[in-house]
Order: structure tokens, then C-alpha cells, then sequence
């Protein structure tokens, strides 16, 4: 049984990523009192049908976003980001962390040039000589 299990949070965690990276499709984004005497934060949800919960957006992923997909939070919705597992240094200790990127886009597939096949006479015809 694992401990994180049985006290579901409302929010997500780096441990729910289970160190795999993963792609959802930004729904809203709301302000909410996350922590009681705090003023409110900024939380976004995915339209996973599987997922309820809400990412609490820190300065770092908060400006990842903008630089993203632009400041006003109304042209987020439908917009895809990849939540990827971090290890990073917070006062001086090392903790788990969720950072947000821009989801990999394929490459597109490469389309052979075109090739025009002239035939002989076609071409002997206008040489000068």
C-alpha cells in the first residue's frame, strides 16, 4: 500500500508524475487559496477526463507559460504542456519539483523532391549547338 494513496491530494505532486514526463491539454486556470492566511495562487486543470486535479502554478512554471503561450490565462485553454519530474535545489535542500515545458513536437515526416522527368527529345532540342 502506498502512504500517498490514501491521503489523495487536491493538487498535484511531483510523486504523481512517477518520474515519467507527461502531456495534458490545459482546460482553465483559476485562483484559489491554496495555503490559508496566503493570498491566492494561480492553479491550472487539464481536460483529462482521469485527472481532477489542479497544478498550483510557482513563479517558475508560471513564467514558463507566459513565455509559452502569452500572459492572458483566457488563450491557455486547449494549449498542451508536458509536466516533467525535477530534482531542484529549494533553501539549500534538494527536492522533487514539477516543471512545465513545451509538449515535443514530431518532426515532420520529409517529402522527397518532386522530380520531372523531361524526356530526351524534349531537351535536345533547345540545346544551342
Amino acid at each position: 500500500m502506498r502512504i500517498s494513496t490514501t491521503c489523495p491530494s487536491k493538487y498535484f505532486r511531483a510523486s504523481d508524475l512517477q518520474d515519467e514526463p507527461r502531456t495534458y491539454i490545459i482546460d482553465t486556470v483559476t485562483m484559489e487559496p491554496v495555503n490559508s492566511g496566503e493570498p491566492p495562487k494561480p492553479v491550472v486543470y487539464f481536460r483529462d477526463p482521469t485527472e481532477n486535479r489542479g497544478l498550483v502554478l510557482n513563479k517558475t512554471n508560471l513564467r514558463t507559460l507566459t513565455e509559452m503561450y502569452g500572459d492572458d490565462t483566457e488563450i491557455w485553454s486547449g494549449r498542451a504542456v508536458t509536466l516533467v519530474p525535477s530534482l531542484i535545489e529549494f533553501r539549500g535542500e534538494w527536492r522533487k519539483a514539477i516543471r512545465i515545458q513545451a509538449p515535443e513536437r514530431k518532426a515532420p515526416r520529409q517529402r522527397k523532391p518532386a522530380t520531372k522527368k523531361v524526356a530526351m527529345a524534349d531537351w535536345e532540342d533547345k540545346l544551342p549547338w
